[in-house]
């Protein structure tokens, strides 16, 4: 696939060139911008280049910063605005899910490599991130899910005093990178569940006043319900359980007892951690929502 672009020549010119050049950099972004622009028609082959075109311009990205030239690229990534092309490349007719996959992987894995402070700020500015972290996709495909989940995981490690508020919107009471990762606290895949969880501990240890302040009259109101009503779920299937193994259960009803009291003693570990957190009104708000419901 890198042939149909012309970048790499023999090895005679790959032993005196980089991997990546400014100038290949250049010609990604200005191919990645002419595709977004082309018509609908040649669907397959058009997204299947785009596909390739992104996944070119993240390892020429991540390249850059390995080898010193951070600056020059991601300065000219800043500069050719190419993020606000992926959000807008979300955005279109019937994408698909080759595309989809790639720009969420395009995008933890910049996160994951950028150290300059000023790149990360780039990436986090504009409202970018919090758009693609609202967009709704494909809940019931695990492979989007997957990668959807390493990409709030990766913006959940970045999480601190200073990047807040590129999250938070105080003015307008919107926390997407918190509300999104929620919804999934009970999903059926342990490695979902484990993510988000570990992600609102991470948020929960910000310092940061109003954050805390929204993310508490959230909790109480929505989140802490839903995890007390869950736990008092998993009780009532523990019980019923029990009882059926006591009763000469078969093999599934066994494994059904392991399984369940695995999820129970999850839940009330997670519990613990928040329980055990410095934020008094925040342990309060779930001690309350436990002994409630």
């Amino acid at each position: 696939m890198a042939g149909i672009f012309g970048f790499f020549g023999g090895a005679a010119d790959k032993a005196s060139k980089p991997a990546y050049s400014f100038e290949t950099l250049q010609h990604l972004c200005t191919r990645l911008q002419s595709i977004v622009q082309e018509e609908q028609s040649n669907r397959e082959n058009r997204e299947e280049i785009l596909v390739e075109v992104i996944r070119q311009i993240t390892e020429a990205l991540i390249w850059g910063e390995q080898n010193g030239h951070e600056p020059n690229f991601f300065d000219f990534f800043c500069e050719k605005n190419i993020l606000a092309d992926f959000v807008r490349i979300l955005g279109l007719d019937r994408i698909s899910k080759g595309v989809k996959l790639q720009l969420l992987q395009t995008l933890s894995m910049l996160i994951q490599n950028i150290r300059r402070d000023t790149s990360l700020y780039y990436l986090f500015s504009n409202n970018y991130v919090n758009q693609l972290i609202a967009t709704q996709f494909d809940w019931g495909d695990e492979e989007i899910l997957s990668y959807y989940i390493s990409f709030l995981k990766s913006l959940a490690l970045r999480l601190n005093a200073e990047t807040i508020t590129f999250f938070f919107n105080e003015r307008l009471e919107q926390f997407p990178l918190y509300i999104e990762a929620i919804r999934f606290f009970g999903h059926r895949d342990q490695m979902v569940r484990t993510a988000i969880r570990n992600l609102t501990l991470q948020v929960y240890n910000v310092k940061d006043e109003s954050m805390q302040r929204f993310v508490l009259k959230r909790s109480w109101r929505t989140y802490f319900v839903h995890l007390a009503c869950h736990l008092r779920e998993l009780w009532f299937k523990l019980d019923a359980a029990r009882e059926r193994c006591a009763a000469g259960g078969s093999e599934n009803d066994r494994r059904a007892l392991q399984e369940v009291n695995e999820q129970q003693n999850d839940l009330l570990m997670y519990i613990s951690d928040v329980l055990s957190m410095e934020e008094v009104a925040l342990r309060e708000a779930l001690a309350e929502r436990v002994l409630q419901y």
